[in-house]
């Protein structure tokens, strides 16, 4: 019985390790604007922030989409929430084309 206690510990410890690990990787990653925009391309694409219903088949596939946006946030979240705040800031490449495009109406 003893060991069994001995190797759940050990592996407990070794998730533990690993989870702190995956946190620093992200607040490291986040550092970095070229990262920043990355994220914030994929949580749109992946429709985090909007509903996926389309009254066909494809929700399934948005949802499915918005699974991996969610994990992604939550992952952001956990490591560095102060920088989420920073990447919904950051201005996008495509924002200043728009503006260049509603200028010229």
């Amino acid at each position: 019985m003893r060991q069994n206690d001995a190797e759940r510990q050990a592996a407990a410890k070794r998730e533990a390790r690993y989870q702190r690990e995956q946190l620093k990787d992200i607040r490291a990653l986040l550092g970095q604007p070229e990262f920043r925009r990355y994220v914030k391309r994929y949580l749109a694409i992946c429709n985090v922030f909007k509903t996926t219903f389309t009254g066909s088949s494809e929700t399934f596939f948005k949802e499915g989409q918005r699974s991996i946006g969610t994990t992604m946030f939550g992952e952001i979240m956990q490591a560095s929430p102060e920088r989420f705040t920073e990447i919904m800031a950051e201005r996008m490449p495509e924002d200043d084309d728009a503006e260049d495009g509603e200028s010229a109406t």
